[in-house]
């Protein structure tokens, strides 16, 4: 199982797919623009408080709900995309959308 989750966090080839990448990627990688696709199930969705929390399967991440044009209710299944980047000095996405799925 090492070996596995090891791979959930590895360095994304051509597109990051789970929180794990993302958060493990230098600045030159986010810099390049890497695309992201990533699926998971919302636990959390608030947007009069900010708050949307998505599962990815292994991890949670947190993303700014205003900064989608969709409102996911928890427990429904969601993929977003983007772009990310590298800005100051920290990690960021860009080019933001979330569909809805289906149900979790």
């Amino acid at each position: 199982m090492a070996g596995s989750s090891r791979a959930a966090d590895s360095p994304p080839g051509d597109s990051v797919t789970t929180f794990g990448q993302f958060y493990n990627l230098s600045s030159d990688q986010a810099a390049k623009g890497l695309p992201l696709r990533l699926k998971g199930v919302v636990l959390c969705s608030d947007f009069g408080w900010g708050q949307l929390y998505i599962h990815d399967g292994r991890d949670t991440g947190y993303l700014n709900p205003q900064s989608f044009r969709t409102e996911p209710e928890a427990g429904q299944s969601v993929e977003i995309t983007g772009t990310t980047t590298w800005q100051g000095n920290q990690l960021g996405l860009t080019n933001l959308n979330l569909v809805v799925l289906g149900p979790g």
